[in-house]
């Protein structure tokens, strides 16, 4: 479970969520170890977030699915669904509708937006 979370912190956390513009919000700032448990999420660099924002179709999108479902089969599918609600709300505040492939792998309703 260490090295599985190592790798997601790492991966996901210091390298995919950065491309995409986001920085995942650590709740302890006393501690050197991020919280998947809370899954707080912000805008870090706007440009970066504008592909998967600002667009309906692009090969990101697909990358973004791959990942929520990857969360979701190492156990990591409340991530998964918080990560997705936060970028479908990004979204919906661009008044863009919803990735309906992102919600359903992070096995959320198609429909739902945030």
């Amino acid at each position: 479970m260490v090295i599985r979370k190592k790798y997601i912190e790492d991966m996901l956390v210091h390298t995919l969520l950065p491309f995409w513009g986001i920085r995942h919000e650590s709740t302890d700032a006393n501690t050197a170890e991020l919280d998947f448990s809370q899954g707080q999420f912000s805008i870090d660099n706007i440009q970066q977030s504008t592909v998967w924002r600002t667009k309906n179709t692009d090969h990101n999108h697909l990358r973004i699915s791959r990942v929520l479902k990857f969360l979701v089969a190492v156990g990591y599918q409340d991530y998964a669904q918080k990560l997705c609600q936060f970028m479908q709300e990004k979204r919906r505040e661009m008044r863009l509708p919803p990735i309906v492939p992102w919600n359903i792998a992070a096995k959320l309703p198609p429909d739902v937006s945030a």
